[in-house]
């Protein structure tokens, strides 16, 4: 009775090949591994073919139906077992070696097709006749068609989108006002990510019923999407000053700025004349599309900045009217009291305090406030500029970069600090890049002010000799920490700048 048992057992197994089917779906997930596949669809059809097993063993102890009933499914669902993880093992791992990933939407073609490969031919070996459902899928299909020409629409769009390329996953797109990254393409429709963190599904027939514009692609070019940043501007200041101001400041930050591609290279342009002021844009190429109001916000702010320095102001409403009633006593009060706050803070500086109060008093209105936003490169290390900068408020950030193209930051300067004397006396090229920490305020003390107080104290020549001697050093102690080589240099000497100072401001040499 045993022995019975065990052989209906093992036949029943062998018509429903069950042992096939796990052996199969064993080595192709071995192959499988790592590679992503709908496991949850394997795992349904896995366990409706054990459901089947199970009745067809029950069946064949007890036969009350037909032996076809429960092995014919049980043959089907353990073939669509294989089908699917043989789909998903060519798709997934074979066929992306030899080229581009396939589009999903063939992935299902692929195992509809074989499904109804396999079907026909486990059908007909059972004995099926086919033929006879010929004229009645024909009609089944012109009622299913018309039943279902929205879906059918939207698959043969999905099948072409997917097919010609066009869209592709990843790239940014606008549709009907919407705006946003394409996440997914489905056989039904196409999933767009957009900057808010929403997810919005677009039918496929929507996308070909309606335009679509791709944002920063052109053919055999990187992504990236030219932006517009629009600000105004007063009538008074001429447009290539105001150009001028913007393109430096462009010029001077892009570095800093790792979202704005640097070819083409971002411009400043007038867009025209509006009542009561002028409309000027900065156009940018933008390389991540997903922060665009960031980057903007960046160029706006370092766009106020560039333009304080270079005295511009932004362009006020045309209705606003200015009544100045100040008397001339009131601006002279209000230039004194710069003046005292001037002096003040040439007092705190080191390089100062040995001038005289009629001194202080003759170089204070000659300062030229100059204003920098948090990240602003104030001087680029090798650029020429003949200025002294002095601290007010905020903090800056000294770096150095070696041949090899390290950056490194060397020091920190604050309130009361001062930068850019080697370029001020010598006339050499700045050895650092300094960055805006903060918000920061500074004095500008250009070559032509400063020739008249050390004209008028040539004792400053040596003091700031020495200064030139300690940074000096200190700078090339930290290259040669950079350096790639243990060569040493050593630090100029202080006769020698000194003489350097004097032939630059064309005083007599020291003797």
């Amino acid at each position: 009775m045993t022995q019975e048992i065990w052989s209906a057992l093992g036949a029943s197994l062998t018509q429903t090949h069950f042992p096939i089917v796990l052996l199969g779906s064993l080595l192709q997930l071995v192959f499988l591994k790592g590679a992503r596949f709908p496991r949850r669809r394997i795992l349904l059809l896995f366990l409706a073919h054990l459901v089947f097993v199970a009745c067809s063993l029950a069946n064949s102890w007890n036969p009350l139906l037909s032996a076809q009933t429960f092995t014919l499914p049980a043959q089907i669902t353990g073939y669509a077992v294989l089908a699917s993880l043989f789909t998903h093992l060519l798709f997934e791992k074979f066929l992306p070696r030899l080229g581009p990933r396939p589009p999903l939407i063939m992935q299902d073609l692929f195992f509809g097709a074989l499904m109804l490969f396999v079907g026909y031919l486990t059908a007909s070996a059972a004995g099926f006749n086919l033929s006879a459902l010929v004229p009645t899928s024909a009609v089944l299909t012109a009622v299913l068609g018309l039943a279902l020409q929205d879906t059918l629409g939207n698959f043969i769009s999905g099948l072409t989108l997917q097919m010609d390329h066009s869209l592709q996953v990843g790239d940014w797109i606008r549709i009907d006002g919407v705006e946003g990254r394409v996440s997914e393409i489905r056989w039904r429709y196409l999933a767009l990510e957009t900057r808010n963190w929403e997810t919005v599904i677009l039918p496929n027939s929507l996308l070909m019923k309606n335009k679509v514009m791709v944002l920063g692609k052109r053919r055999d070019q990187p992504q990236q999407w030219r932006r517009w940043v629009y600000f105004q501007v007063d009538y008074r200041y001429s447009p290539y000053l105001v150009i001028d101001a913007a393109s430096k400041m462009l010029q001077r930050d892009l570095s800093f700025l790792p979202s704005v591609a640097t070819e083409p290279a971002p411009n400043c342009i007038l867009m025209g004349y509006e009542m009561g002021y002028a409309k000027y844009a900065v156009r940018y190429w933008l390389k991540d599309l997903s922060i665009d109001d960031p980057t903007d916000h960046e160029v706006r702010t370092r766009l106020y900045f560039a333009l304080q320095r270079a005295g511009i102001s932004m362009a006020l409403p045309v209705q606003t009217l200015f009544i100045n009633q100040r008397s001339e006593a009131d601006a002279s009060q209000e230039w004194e009291k710069e003046l005292m706050q001037r002096i003040a803070a040439l007092r705190q500086l080191e390089l100062f305090r040995s001038l005289t109060e009629e001194e202080l008093e003759l170089l204070a209105p000659k300062l030229m406030p100059a204003p920098f936003g948090r990240g602003e490169v104030l001087t680029h290390q090798g650029a020429e500029g003949h200025w002294l900068y002095m601290i007010q408020s905020g903090s800056v950030s000294v770096r150095v970069q070696n041949d090899a193209g390290h950056i490194r930051e060397v020091n920190q300067l604050h309130a009361g600090d001062f930068f850019g004397e080697m370029s001020l006396l010598t006339g050499a090229q700045r050895t650092a890049t300094i960055v805006a920490v903060n918000d920061v305020f500074c004095y500008q003390l250009d070559k032509q002010t400063f020739q008249e107080i050390i004209q008028h104290r040539p004792d400053l020549t040596e003091y700031l000799a020495d200064v030139l001697v300690l940074r000096q050093s200190q700078y090339k102690k930290v290259k040669k920490e950079m350096a790639l080589n243990n060569t040493e240099e050593p630090p100029e000497s202080r006769a020698n700048l000194m003489e350097r100072i004097s032939h630059f401001f064309g005083l007599s040499p020291f003797k």
